[in-house]
């Protein structure tokens, strides 16, 4: 009898564990945080690359070589769940939005911005 009831606890218990669902990934939660692209040119004779820092309502970039550096920080930017894309506010004089369509790897730390904009950037960017 206690070899059954001990069953009977385990299947439960088991069953209870494996019906947990996998937390949605909400992408206004996770693009928040320090990112960085691959080199993806060359400065001042050096490979160089971007950097970003994503908060609740503002975002700072940076074009880097290591040595030398360009930024615009807090500039907005907006997130559409629903259509997996951000809107962000360009660091140009008279800024203009740019919406990139964001597409998740498996690689829970990566990300990949593309837009269909005259002259867009493709970004994979890489969490800090």
């Amino acid at each position: 009898m206690k070899k059954v009831l001990s069953f009977i606890i385990a299947i439960t218990l088991f069953s209870l564990t494996s019906c947990e669902k996998e937390k949605e990934i909400v992408l206004s939660e996770y693009v928040i945080g320090e990112w960085k692209t691959p080199t993806m040119y060359v400065h001042n004779a050096l490979p160089a690359w971007y950097e970003i820092e994503i908060s609740n309502t503002t975002y700072s970039i940076m074009k880097t070589n290591g040595t030398s550096y360009t930024g615009w920080p807090n500039k907005s930017y907006s997130v559409s769940n629903e259509n997996n894309t951000i809107t962000i506010k360009t660091f140009e004089i008279d800024p203009s939005n740019i919406i990139y369509k964001v597409t998740l790897t498996d690689d829970p730390n990566m990300m990949i911005w593309t837009t269909e904009e005259d002259d867009g950037i493709t970004f994979i960017w890489e969490k800090l």
